[in-house]
């Protein structure tokens, strides 16, 4: 369950924010983004994809992960995070690494070995 964050959620003319609540928020947007590189890496090493086919698999996975995202906050947003930018792309990249080494890895193991 995410946390309002403060006063800005109801009078958008505030610019105050409650730090506490949007950390939490941030690393729950954080945990399920890892999660499903974690799972999309296995997913796409063990189907075998290879060079451009993997990064393929992990731009649908993100822009899939990014619609469930919007589709569960839908237009309360507002409450949750400042912009909605935050939500859709923030971990994309950082989680790429995350992908590419469960990638790997179970490429190896499944074709490899």
């Amino acid at each position: 369950m995410l946390h309002s964050i403060g006063p800005a959620a109801t009078d958008p003319s505030l610019n105050t924010f409650d730090g506490a609540a949007m950390s939490y928020n941030f690393s729950q947007v954080h945990y399920i983004r890892a999660i499903a590189a974690i799972a999309g890496g296995i997913a796409s090493g063990t189907l075998g994809l290879v060079f451009l086919w993997g990064f393929a698999f992990y731009a649908a996975l993100s822009l899939v992960v990014s619609g469930i995202l919007f589709a569960s906050f839908g237009r309360s947003h507002d409450k949750h995070f400042p912009s909605l930018n935050n939500v859709v792309w923030d971990g994309v990249t950082k989680n790429l690494f995350t992908y590419v080494l469960f990638w790997t890895i179970s490429y190896g193991m499944v074709h490899v070995y």
